[in-house]
């Protein structure tokens, strides 16, 4: 634009910005041209500082240093710490991979590596090397399953205080090739072994029958189904620890971990049957040679 040229404002002014119409006193003329000055120093000048709205910087890069700003490159990159992230919602495939438990469950005939990892969004439980499932994090079941199938504690397989469950155990029926499982004292759960090969100082040995003919047979409910369902709570018939204890029949007793009974064998019950059988056997056989001779 040439100077003089008489359309001179008329950007400035399509633009909402004030302009000379030529008829102003000097000293107006002076504090607009100081004005106007003013606005190019502030939009117009190469780096504008950061106390006057700009960035301090002549480049992208320059400018995010100062700003104390990330990149998006840098920031698709960067490694957060979990605290710094209060809002939103990350997506699971973006959580890296992790060993969430792992343990090892000593056997007779060796060991097994028992871990659940986070992987690519999904859960994965392994025995060894073998995947034996996956689950998406949305899958509360199964992940609990999972967590509850790798959780041991370290060194000796045991599940501590862990609970088991198996909540379709009842409407499904074991029909074939089925043993009944047992807890051993250190926690590990398996069958019983009665073969000969697993025994040892292997003697006769007789119960005292007196003892067991003597034992009550009670009727009871359980404190805790009474506490949840009161007089609903089913009966149940059995004997009492503390009883058997009285007649020198502890072998038929377990204790919890601080030495207290806490429940019978019922199923060595069956013993003091077969002793009681064979006694009455043996005394009706007596009596039927008395009559025979």
């Amino acid at each position: 634009m040439a100077d003089g040229d008489a359309t001179a404002g008329t950007e400035a002014a399509e633009a909402g910005l004030d302009v000379m119409t030529g008829l102003e006193e000097l000293n107006v003329v002076h504090r607009f041209i100081n004005s106007t000055r003013d606005m190019i120093a502030r939009y117009g000048v190469a780096i504008r500082t950061i106390a006057s709205g700009g960035t301090g910087a002549s480049d992208a890069a320059g400018a995010r240093t100062n700003l104390d700003v990330y990149s998006k490159a840098e920031t698709d990159a960067k490694t957060w710490d979990a605290s710094d992230i209060t809002t939103g919602t990350l997506a699971a495939a973006r959580i890296p991979a992790a060993r969430l438990i792992q343990a090892v469950r000593n056997r007779a005939y060796g060991a097994n590596d028992i871990s659940l990892s986070w992987e690519n969004g999904v859960f994965v439980a392994r025995v060894d090397d073998t995947v034996i499932f996956t689950a998406a994090s949305g899958n509360d079941s199964i992940v609990k399953s999972a967590a509850l199938a790798a959780k041991r504690d370290e060194d000796d397989g045991n599940f501590g205080s862990t609970p088991i469950y198996t909540p379709n155990g009842r409407s499904t029926p074991v029909t074939s090739g089925y043993v009944a499982a047992y807890l051993n004292s250190d926690g590990r759960i398996g069958a019983s072994a009665s073969s000969e090969r697993f025994k040892t100082d292997i003697a006769d040995w007789r119960p005292d029958l007196a003892a067991a003919y003597a034992l009550r047979l009670v009727q009871f409910r359980y404190t805790a189904a009474v506490d949840l369902d009161g007089e609903n709570a089913p009966i149940e018939y059995g004997v009492i620890a503390e009883e058997l204890i009285a007649a020198g029949l502890d072998w038929l007793v377990f204790y919890d971990e601080l030495g207290r009974p806490q429940g019978v064998h019922y199923d060595k019950l069956a013993l003091l049957a077969i002793a009681a059988y064979q006694d009455l056997n043996a005394r009706v056989t007596r009596l039927e040679q008395g009559e025979a001779q």
